[in-house]
């Protein structure tokens, strides 16, 4: 049997042969059909027939069509329909104590028929066919708004529906939610795309290699599959197990997160239009419109028609979600398309299409409507769900007396109508349950019910019966509809015991089994602010942005999540608070900000005698002091950091210090000093299992161990520094590392190899769209096309990395890139070119070693070509004595003296070079 299915699995198409008159395409047509794997079948039936027509013979020949299915309508009926509870097993219900009644619901009766809405549909299927058909790829943008109810989402999905059956593009259903749910936004509808839920990540990678047709030889390809099954990924259990691709990926960058994005997206159309059903979208937060914007932007190769639906209600109030809304219907120069209520006859034509009813139920259900299609479903399904219903001899359902007098006037009205159909001991568990969102876990339902005294089964059971939700999975639940929630929610806010609800909610979801995701944190967090327990949502936010900062360092992620707490903290709390805002507003460049609030938070701490949180203020300014460029005033602040982490034992904090301390005394040129720390410092990483940390070590240590002219040496640690990163999937350290080797390649003049390796670089960085690291790519193209022997392109790059560093406002980078400049107008003979460059060199304040020993090299070449022999050699030596240990060198100071030592120049100045060189040589 094991090797009859291996071969039913393997084993290729037996071959087969078709008539004669059969044309010569359908064997193949035939063979794509019957394909073993599904990704080599036709994507879509739509394809198929268009295929398969092309092979229709000149004849015609009829078709055989199934004859109509009989039909019992006018036989006699008093039968109710059959309520989804009685589908339990008996014990089930012997155990939550209720009894099976006919309590129909629409939902097992038949989808609601989708009714008038002509104009809008054509509408719709005239930019579909625009977007298709036209000779340039184009992104529109449909704005579909309306009063709750009036059908909006009913006309995305039904526009879904119709080019999915037709092959014209790719429907994608985004949902947008009050309470996020896992597969809400753009991930969630990837998710379903592949059906890759509840799978592991692993899993993701092997469905989208076959998928995406990846050669597991192609390696820029597997890193985008890495990426995107890290992205897809909502398993955390085999966050360190390596997949088919053997590569990690992690999204600890916005600018990297958007980039695997829109690669997905790119490879999930595989050239076909994509149609995004954006539900709700008026929920999404600011991060989703941003996206939204730059699919029209980075994507316009890529055909494309967004579908959006907006309640007007819920913008009334809400003048941000309202421009957010009109900036993106201005940016892709969309329009915006009202619902209204339908008429009284299209409301009419509806209900007899939903159910069959008598003239009298759906003239009186047409006019409590009042062309409202949810009202009028939801009234239907009152009628239903109260056994009102009866079916007569003609087939038709009448309704009683007594419900057709009955006045609801709102769908609130109709919803309390299914919460009254609980035990009244049990109407409590609906609103509790509200308080956990959307998708419903069981088992963290159960744990919220039982804690409020409620009995678990009978409640979920009972809220089944009601229709109030509905099973999802086999440990999930989900609300009837989103209005639902939304109106019990609201019913919970006013509910006296509101508060204790709330909190009970927030202690059940830690047993939720991503309760350490940011999701889960933030819904705990949020209802742990409606239980007025601030203080505790502080203390859980702050610990969750400090272990996610501990792995990954995600600026954009911290700040959304602090928002949360913005104005609602004060003391020790708010200091907790903006340390964090500091933290991440340094990682994002806004160092002034940062420094501001890490004072302050530093003051408090030091008011409450809490040196441990003073020392993290400490090591922050300290690194915020080092971006800025003052060297001593950031040592001393680290210091005093690190001597409080000593005194109270605290090793990760000390080893956050020691590294800092180790690159400060790199940038300054104390190098015997910053190997001595920074050794002190991967140890403690190591002994910690910090990966991340001993990388960053190795990483400073390879830089130290290439100034003292070990390339060697320096290739060692950042082999071993770039295989933690890559295991640990940290890109931009990959990145880093592969930047230091282009420089130890350089310094080695193996120019070709420099170039080839900062070039792919530099597109790396591109890819993560990291301005440091292209500055640090540029500059190194430029150094190493002028030593090449070629200016021009030398001063490209120059100018390219100039620019990048005057945007970080890097001093640092500012002056290296005039150095530049200047260097390439000597190589052309330009002194005067040369000494203005110089000259705005002198305007900057630096403390690094390194770009002072490149200045005075760069006044010595000057001083030769104007042949002031004792000034170049005055600048040679005081570039010598830059760094304290006199072979150490700057990352371009050993080409720049080879070039010099060709010039032959003059002494005192030639054997001050040759002198120089030597030494280095030696070393």
């Amino acid at each position: 049997n094991e090797e009859l299915l291996e071969q039913h699995k393997n084993s290729p198409l037996p071959d087969f042969e078709l008539p004669p008159a059969v044309p010569d395409g359908v064997a193949d047509f035939v063979r794509q059909m019957t394909a073993k794997w599904p990704w080599n079948r036709f994507d879509f039936a739509g394809d198929a027939r268009r295929e398969w027509q092309q092979y229709k013979p000149a004849g015609s020949f009829p078709s055989m069509m199934p004859p109509p299915l009989g039909s019992d309508r006018g036989c006699a009926s008093n039968h109710a329909l059959i309520s989804d509870i009685s589908t339990l097993p008996d014990t089930e219900l012997r155990q939550v104590r209720l009894t099976a009644v006919a309590t129909p619901g629409l939902l097992g009766v038949r989808p609601s028929p989708l009714v008038a809405r002509l104009a809008e549909r054509e509408e719709l299927m005239e930019i579909v066919s625009n977007v298709c058909a036209g000779d340039e790829p184009t992104q529109q943008l449909v704005l579909l708004s309306g009063p709750a109810g009036v059908g909006k989402s009913r006309l995305a999905e039904w526009l879904c529906q119709e080019v999915h059956e037709a092959a014209l593009m790719l429907p994608l259903r985004t949902r947008y939610r009050r309470i996020a749910a896992p597969l809400d936004g753009m991930v969630g509808a990837l998710v379903k795309h592949y059906r890759v839920d509840k799978v592991k990540r692993s899993t993701i990678e092997k469905v989208l290699m076959n998928i995406w047709g990846i050669d597991p030889e192609d390696d820029e390809g597997l890193t985008w599959v890495a990426g995107a099954a890290a992205w897809l990924c909502r398993q955390d259990s085999d966050s360190t197990a390596l997949g088919p691709t053997e590569k990690r990926f992690v999204l600890d960058r916005p600018e990297l997160k958007w980039l695997v994005i829109r690669k997905t997206l790119e490879r999930t159309g595989r050239g076909r239009p994509l149609l995004f059903w954006l539900d709700d979208l008026h929920r999404a937060q600011a991060e989703t419109f941003k996206h939204l914007a730059r699919l029209k932007r980075d994507l316009k190769h890529v055909p494309m028609l967004l579908v959006a639906t907006m309640r007007n209600e819920d913008v009334v109030n809400n003048p941000t979600a309202r421009a957010r809304m009109e900036l993106l219907v201005e940016e892709y120069g969309g329009h915006r398309m009202e619902l209204d209520p339908l008429n009284d006859g299209d409301t009419q034509t509806l209900l007899r299409e939903t159910l069959p009813l008598t003239d009298t139920a759906v003239s009186v259900a047409s006019k409590r409507s009042k062309g409202n299609p949810l009202f009028a479903l939801q009234l239907l399904h009152s009628w239903a769900m109260r056994g009102d219903l009866r079916q007569q001899q003609d087939g038709l359902y009448t309704v009683s007396e007594e419900a057709l007098n009955h006045q609801a006037s709102t769908t609130a009205e109709l919803w309390e109508e299914r919460v009254k159909a609980l035990p009244d001991e049990l109407q409590p568990a609906a609103l509790a349950a509200a308080a956990l969102g959307g998708d419903i876990r069981h088992d963290v339902l159960h744990v919220l019910l039982t804690e409020l005294g409620l009995e678990a089964n009978r409640a979920i059971a009972a809220m089944k019966r009601a229709q109030l939700v509905l099973a999802s999975g086999h440990d999930r639940l989900r609300w009837t509809h989103a209005l639902l929630q939304e109106h019990l929610l609201q019913c919970l806010h006013n509910a006296a015991n509101a508060k204790d609800v709330f909190r009970m909610a927030a202690d059940a979801l830690a047993h939720h089994p991503a309760a350490a995701s940011g999701r889960i944190v933030r819904h705990r967090v949020t209802n742990l602010i409606h239980a007025g327990n601030v203080n505790q949502a502080s203390d859980l936010l702050h610990t969750h942005v400090a272990a996610a900062w501990a792995r990954i360092r995600d600026a954009t992620a911290t700040l959304r999540d602090l928002r949360l707490l913005d104005d609602k903290l004060s003391g020790i709390q708010l200091a907790h608070h903006l340390r964090w805002h500091a933290e991440a507003k340094r990682h994002a460049g806004d160092l002034e900000d940062a420094r501001r609030q890490a004072e302050i938070a530093r003051s408090t701490f030091r008011d409450q005698s809490d040196e441990m949180n003073e020392a993290q203020c400490l090591r922050l300014l300290g690194h915020i002091a080092s971006d800025l460029g003052a060297s001593a005033q950031a040592r001393r602040l680290v210091t005093r950091a690190l001597s409080l982490f000593q005194k109270h034992s605290y090793v990760t904090g000390q080893a956050q210090c020691e590294v800092l301390l180790g690159e400060i005394d790199y940038l300054i040129g104390e190098h015997a000093r910053a190997l001595h720390i920074l050794g002190e410092a991967s140890n403690k990483f190591n002994q910690m299992g910090d990966a991340l940390g001993h990388a960053q070590c190795l990483i400073l240590q390879g830089f130290v161990e290439q100034s003292g002219g070990s390339p060697s040496h320096a290739r060692e640690l950042l082999a071993v520094a770039r295989a933690n990163l890559e295991r640990i999937g940290y890109r931009l350290g990959v990145a880093q590392c592969d930047l230091a080797l282009a420089h130890a390649d350089h310094r080695e003049g193996d120019f070709a190899r420099a170039h080839e390796r900062a070039t792919l670089t530099l597109r790396a960085f591109r890819l993560i769209e990291n301005p440091r690291g292209e500055g640090g790519c540029e500059r190194l193209l430029a150094m190493n096309a002028l030593d090449g022997g070629h200016p021009n392109t030398a001063e490209v790059h120059s100018r390219a990395a100039g620019t990048l560093y005057g945007r970080l406002n890097d001093p640092w980078g500012k002056v290296e890139s005039l150095l530049l400049l200047a260097q390439v107008a000597l190589y052309r003979k330009a002194n005067d070119a040369a000494r203005e460059h110089l000259i705005r060199c002198e305007a900057i304040a630096l403390a690094e070693a390194e770009p002072k020993q490149h200045r005075h090299l760069t006044l010595a070449w000057l001083a030769a070509a104007e042949e002031r022999w004792s000034d170049a050699a005055r600048e040679l030596d005081a570039a010598r004595r830059t760094f304290k240990d006199s072979t150490q060198s700057g990352d371009h100071t050993p080409q720049l003296l080879k070039r010099f030592d060709q010039f032959d120049w003059s002494d005192p100045a030639g054997s001050r070079v040759r002198q120089w060189l030597d030494a280095i040589t030696r070393h």
